[in-house]
């Protein structure tokens, strides 16, 4: 990709970019589900949503987050319903993005949803905030940081406050707005100097699961920032776009586009977001990358920047 001149040329620019790459989405097919589990990539209406563009889409391409729907008034627990994804690995983070990615879908489809489905959306997702309102608290907390072994929690407290945040706004709710004010207030005053989020080990060393974890967050903050229009978790976000610049090769940032959007809004950093697309591994096939990336051209459309 050319670089752009300035930032909304290099916005518009990833933005269609990204447009080609969700151009190829395939059905979703469930591979991984049982009577406990649910897959994360029923996310993917995220995709088909940003896909549409202006107009709604099809019905069909609403289906995946049905069994969310039947979940929520058939099952006394939702909690014990695991979020697995295609290979049917658990992370503790895909719920709350599962979620988040059905309450942006919603957020942009609210004035054009039939009417029996909206109200059955609405009444779903409440119930889904619920739980994530409920596993939100601060056991990530080791004193003024964020420790290593509380990487993969941290991520997940992050994507449920963001979510909560979305919930807030559409549901006029202001607990949750609150709940993810509070998190991401924590979360700037003790982000480290040097833009990490996590603290590492007494040798310094940082594991690449870490800095997974460090880009799941990153990619949470700069979605909060924006919906928030919060300045100060947007200056968080760019130094730790810095840091997740500095510990990460090609090849790990290449596998899922997590914090895809926060290196683009960052000047210094695109040239990351510019490797995650240009490698062919992140069109085929990937309905989790498709979310991640739908979501990068949901922040980018904040700025006007979206044409289909």
């Amino acid at each position: 990709m050319e670089r752009a001149p300035d930032a909304s040329a290099a916005f518009a620019q990833f933005a269609r970019s990204i447009r080609a790459s969700l151009a190829s989405i395939s059905p979703f097919v469930a591979t991984r589900e049982s009577a406990g589990a649910i897959q994360v990539e029923r996310g993917i209406v995220l995709a088909h949503v940003m896909k549409a563009g202006k107009t709604r889409p099809g019905l069909d391409a609403l289906e995946s987050i049905e069994p969310l729907i039947q979940l929520a008034s058939t099952t006394s627990s939702l909690s014990r319903i695991a979020v697995v994804d295609a290979d049917g690995n658990h992370h503790p983070v895909y719920r709350p993005l599962l979620i988040y990615s059905w309450l942006v879908s919603f957020s942009l489809l609210y004035e054009s949803l039939p009417r029996r489905e909206h109200g059955r959306w609405e009444e779903s997702l409440r119930s889904w905030c619920d739980l994530l309102e409920s596993d939100l608290g601060d056991a990530i907390w080791t004193g003024d940081h964020i420790a290593a072994s509380g990487a993969s929690a941290a991520a997940e407290a992050a994507w449920i406050a963001v979510a909560l945040q979305v919930a807030g706004k559409i549901f006029v709710r202001d607990v949750w707005l609150d709940l993810a004010s509070d998190f991401f207030g924590k979360l700037t005053r003790t982000q480290h100097p040097e833009g990490s989020f996590i603290a590492t080990d007494a040798a310094g060393d940082v594991e690449p699961t870490t800095i997974k974890s460090e880009m799941m967050i990153l990619h949470a903050g700069a979605d909060y920032a924006l919906a928030a229009k919060d300045r100060n978790v947007a200056a968080v976000v760019a130094r730790g776009a810095h840091y997740a610049m500095a510990h990460t090769t090609p090849e790990p940032a290449v596998v899922q586009p997590w914090a895809l959007f926060a290196f683009i809004w960052n000047p210094a950093t695109r040239d990351v977001a510019d490797r995650m697309l240009r490698r062919s591994e992140i069109a085929p096939g990937s309905h989790l990358n498709w979310m991640l990336l739908a979501d990068a051209l949901y922040s980018l459309a904040a700025f006007g920047v979206d044409t289909p």
